[in-house]
């Protein structure tokens, strides 16, 4: 688990925010900047001491990347990360490793005058070099200082929120892990501003702790497995009708035997006690590659009577069981298949949540990046696939979030059971991430509430909240 989670700082020199970055980039063509690079580059006329500034490329397994050389880089030592902030990130390594085998490089090579922050053109023609530079050195982990990077990285500059997590990347053809911290440099000005030593500061210990991190990671990381648009929708079989109802219980009958599956439902509404909830569709995923979803309620939904019944008693058997059960935010489900089935159906010992699992790796909260998603956590699944995996997976989807009965019903069966498939797959890395530490046992302590609260919000049990903090 992460500490001193600093909510409210933000990076002085901050990147430009993801919209006015875009609308910036716009205004020419992106792949255009990327060919001309130099050329289209407002930094190739600033009569810099030392022009496109080669990195330092070390043995070893970590890139540190920061935003743009400095004075001391560019008019004394022509190396990346050589001036005051380059020092004081030198002494953060140099307490848990040798800082002579990283390597070193910026986002762009040309010093901005005034060490002014970068601009989006500036930054878009040097992404090529800076592509065939990782490409070279192929980094197992990347550490971006600062808020550029990380934009440059992710595309966001919530560097509060985001600093000190490992995040799956492809730059170019090279797969690895990237962990943003902040800048040194933006140490060095706030601890001048309090009179403090750098690595006293609040964020100095941040700063040491996520470089500390970094090496003992990198340790034990393996190259990530960056999924792509096509992969969310492979191997995905969906079921609406009667033409193929002996292979979809066939496939219930398989996942019934699996110790561990992910389950998921889509539902009309959000909670199954107003005017028309109802339970859409459900979807399952094994191990083993097996991802289904099929039609339940859905108005386009083809099946008779008695498939139907044979299908929700088949589905109930295998919720009942002492199988694992995985879901994201599992009280949703659980609430919706107690609607369903009754109460009898939820089994406490027997379910997993990843979004649980989430809060317990890393418990701060806030804003998903991608606009599209409805929960404006961390703990989302689409924020999770793509900080695991590298795919915010639920864009790929055409989705009528208000009324999912209105969307089409193979869209909706895909997406669901791709909504299972990347649970699984998240459930496994977190398990790992989680270890066995105090944070699992913190978890597993946890993990009984869930059904309690979905019991008790289908018992109409109210809780007391003024009883809640009293008990705090």
């Amino acid at each position: 688990m992460s500490f001193l989670f600093i909510q409210k700082a933000r990076e002085q020199k901050k990147a430009p925010k993801g919209r006015k970055a875009a609308k910036t980039i716009n205004k020419y063509n992106a792949e255009t900047l990327w060919r001309l690079g130099c050329r289209a580059c407002p930094l190739d006329n600033c009569n810099a001491h030392t022009p496109k500034m080669a990195p330092t490329i070390g043995t070893g397994p970590i890139l540190f990347l920061a935003e743009g050389p400095g004075r001391d880089e560019d008019e004394n030592t022509g190396k990346p990360l050589t001036g005051p902030s380059g020092r004081l990130l030198r002494t953060c390594i140099d307490d848990v490793a040798d800082s002579d085998v990283c390597s070193y490089d910026n986002v762009v090579n040309c010093r901005p005058p005034n060490n002014r922050t970068p601009e989006p053109q500036e930054i878009e023609c040097c992404r090529p070099r800076r592509i065939e530079a990782i490409e070279r050195i192929k980094p197992k982990l990347i550490v971006g200082l600062g808020a550029v990077p990380l934009h440059f990285m992710l595309g966001t500059s919530d560097l509060a929120g985001l600093r000190g997590r490992l995040f799956a990347v492809k730059i170019g053809n090279h797969a690895c892990w990237f962990l943003p911290t902040y800048h040194p440099a933006y140490i060095l000005r706030l601890a001048e501003k309090k009179k403090q030593k750098p690595l006293n500061h609040v964020l100095g210990h941040c700063l040491r702790m996520d470089i500390a991190k970094a090496f003992e990671t990198v340790k034990r990381l393996n190259p990530p497995v960056i999924e792509d648009e096509q992969n969310a929708r492979n191997g995905i079989n969906v079921f609406s009708g009667p033409d193929h109802f002996s292979d979809l219980m066939g496939l219930i009958n398989r996942a019934k035997e699996a110790k561990v599956k992910a389950i998921d439902l889509e539902t009309k509404g959000l909670r199954p006690y107003s005017d028309g909830a109802s339970i859409l569709s459900a979807a399952v995923s094994f191990n083993g590659g097996s991802n289904f979803a099929f039609a339940i309620n859905h108005p386009q939904a083809a099946w008779s009577a008695s498939q139907k019944d044979q299908l929700l008693k088949s589905f109930g058997e295998l919720i009942k069981d002492d199988t694992t059960k995985i879901a994201h935010n599992a009280p949703f489900e659980l609430e919706w298949l107690a609607w369903q089935f009754g109460p009898e159906i939820i089994n406490h010992t027997a379910w997993e949540c990843t979004m649980m699992q989430a809060h317990f790796i890393d418990e701060r909260r806030g804003r998903d990046w991608d606009e599209t998603v409805r929960v404006p956590q961390y703990q989302s699944l689409n924020f999770l696939v793509k900080q695991y995996f590298g795919l915010s997976f639920k864009r790929q989807f055409k989705l009528d979030k208000k009324d999912m009965s209105k969307t089409d019903l193979t869209e909706l069966l895909t997406y669901n059971a791709a909504d299972t498939k990347y649970t699984l797959k998240l459930f496994h890395a977190q398990k790992a991430a989680l270890g066995t530490n105090g944070d699992r046992t913190a978890y597993r302590q946890a993990l009984v509430q869930q059904p309690i609260v979905a019991l008790m919000q289908h018992l109409r049990v109210c809780v007391d909240q003024r009883q809640v903090k009293a008990a705090q």
